[in-house]
């Protein structure tokens, strides 16, 4: 008995490297304690973190480690250019700025330390290379717990719990929708995506480093069901880095492979695009090209604009009303609110709409995502002007219109 407790103690980092490689990505984000002024919580791992420090402080106080390690340096400039960035904040910047607080601040610091300190505990930890099987069953069993806990979400209702908003960081179980993103045992889609772009390359290359093929086979189920459900993160930066991520393993594993397997990686991202046409929407999406519609006077951009016929407005009450720039465009375009708009001078009637209408429609629309559709233009002051307008319509979101205030301005 003495000989285990002794061998615990020990081995005390690399036990608890092992617990937290499977209990941060796998335990539900749930609150404990509240943080002033932010929706962010103190959750379990947060505890779990300082517990393990601490026992990292006792075997260094105790001499039985040193800080010595080959990051050592960096990561302690890190977080000391950190802590000057977070003073300087705290005591000049933030008194002069409305709704800026120092304590979100300074646990921003704290996280990140928090974060980054867990390296001096998987260092220290990994004593002896016999120790790396038991870490590598413990990533790929984790892996294919967050692969099955993945797919239950999909298909079987498991609930999500979430930090995206306000209301979903209080812990409250989420079902997701048919067309939601999976997020796994994660707090979002994102970190969902994250962990697999880590954790994707690492079973590929350890499918080249094993000679015994059930593990192989193992090993190359967990990647591509890892691969399967980065898809249904829709997640497209996430992609992009895997790509290069497995482009370096391929180069350092055996070069050969690297020619072979660019076809093979093309078919099936072709067929997965093919499976997942919201993936494929996204990637279409990323960089798009549109018409602009600019205030030649200011230069600021009002919306996309397109053009549509006459018959467009034949059901449609359209007011009239005079805006010398883009401030005195009505509050209801930004805030919804219809009172502006009732403002209006008088119904346009139908006879006089042109031919011909350049239409604006409403931007920042909800795609039902957390993020309103992208509103941001590249290269827009170098892009060719196509036509000059002394005019244009203006058209509410489907949510605003009614026939009191009318649907087009």
């Amino acid at each position: 008995m003495k000989k285990i407790l002794s061998w615990i103690w020990d081995n005390v980092l690399f036990l608890e490297t092992l617990f937290l490689l499977a209990f941060i990505p796998l335990y539900p984000k749930l609150p404990i304690l509240d943080i002033k002024n932010t929706w962010v919580y103190i959750r379990a791992e947060d505890f779990v973190v300082l517990f393990v420090l601490l026992s990292w402080l006792v075997l260094l106080f105790r001499k039985k480690i040193t800080l010595r390690t080959p990051l050592t340096l960096p990561i302690l400039i890190f977080w000391l250019i950190g802590g000057i960035a977070t003073i300087h904040g705290i005591l000049i910047i933030f008194p002069k700025v409305a709704n800026v607080f120092s304590n979100v601040a300074f646990l921003s610091f704290l996280r990140h330390i928090e974060y980054m300190s867990l390296f001096f505990i998987a260092y220290h930890g990994m004593k002896d290379r016999k120790f790396l099987p038991f870490v590598i069953v413990t990533l790929v069993v984790t892996l294919f717990a967050v692969i099955v806990y993945g797919f239950g979400q999909k298909y079987l209702g498991l609930p999500a719990y979430l930090t995206m908003n306000e209301e979903f960081a209080k812990g409250i179980p989420i079902q997701l929708s048919a067309l939601s993103r999976v997020p796994s045992t994660f707090a979002g889609h994102y970190d969902l995506a994250a962990y697999l772009v880590f954790i994707i390359p690492i079973m590929v290359s350890l499918f080249f480093g094993v000679k015994n093929w059930v593990v192989k086979i193992v090993l190359a189920a967990g990647g591509l069901l890892g691969f399967v459900l980065l898809f249904m993160t829709v997640s497209r930066v996430s992609f992009f880095v895997l790509f290069a991520a497995l482009f370096i393993v391929f180069f350092f594993q055996k070069k050969k492979l690297l020619v072979a397997s660019i076809p093979v990686v093309a078919i099936l991202a072709a067929i997965f695009l093919i499976l997942a046409p919201t993936l494929l929407n996204r990637f279409q999406s990323t960089v798009s090209e549109v018409d602009v519609l600019v205030d030649a006077k200011t230069g600021q951009s009002l919306g996309h604009i397109k053009f549509v016929e006459k018959e467009y407005f034949r059901d449609k009450i359209v007011l009239q009303r005079k805006a010398r720039d883009k401030d005195e465009i009505p509050k209801a375009l930004s805030n919804g609110d219809q009172e502006e708009f009732s403002s209006a001078s008088a119904i346009l009637p139908f006879r006089k709409i042109p031919a011909e209408v350049p239409l604006v429609q409403a931007i920042n629309v909800s795609t039902g995502e957390s993020l309103p559709q992208g509103t941001g233009y590249i290269n827009l002051y170098l892009s060719p002007v196509t036509r000059d307008l002394n005019s244009f319509f203006y058209e509410l979101p489907p949510n605003l219109q009614s026939s009191s205030s009318g649907q087009v301005l």
